[in-house]
């Protein structure tokens, strides 16, 4: 079990949250060299400005398959193998990858099971106490997310 302290994984948090949409960014820069670039960047900022009020009003699972749920498929599966042809998808599903890698961390701090299927473990095996838990630090975990966007994009 880790031991970190509460200004420590708030740091981390914030720094998690800053390389994941300075990535994100330098990929749309990379992929769009055009006018639709600024447009995928306030796709991108509008995404991470609704992420928490959509995770505190949604739920987690609610909001990660919104997430990664592509236009051109119309059914609710969870497709992050990152198949989806639409940018916007793409973005999105980046945006659910990245909530997911920082949950799998902070469950970690406490649990030593290595890497789970985090989706089938928030389905089957997560009591109710801990997926409020997780559900919390996504909130803040996307508050970071909003901050940075609104500060790099």
């Amino acid at each position: 079990m880790s031991t970190i302290g509460f200004e420590d994984l708030s740091r981390k948090r914030a720094i998690v949250a800053d390389t994941l949409l300075t990535d994100t960014a330098t990929w749309l820069e990379e992929e769009y060299k055009d006018e639709t670039l600024e447009k995928r960047k306030a796709q991108l900022r509008a995404i991470c400005r609704n992420l928490p009020a959509m995770l505190h009003d949604s739920g987690l699972l609610t909001t990660l398959l919104y997430l990664s749920r592509s236009k051109e498929s119309k059914s609710a599966n969870v497709s992050l193998n990152g198949h989806s042809q639409d940018q916007k998808d793409k973005i999105k599903l980046r945006m659910a990858k990245g909530i997911l890698d920082w949950l799998q961390f902070y469950r970690s701090l406490w649990e030593e099971d290595g890497e789970i299927d985090f989706i089938s473990y928030l389905v089957n095996d997560c009591d109710v106490k801990e997926q409020l838990v997780l559900t919390r630090e996504a909130v803040s975990f996307a508050g970071w997310m909003k901050k940075s966007a609104e500060n790099f994009l």
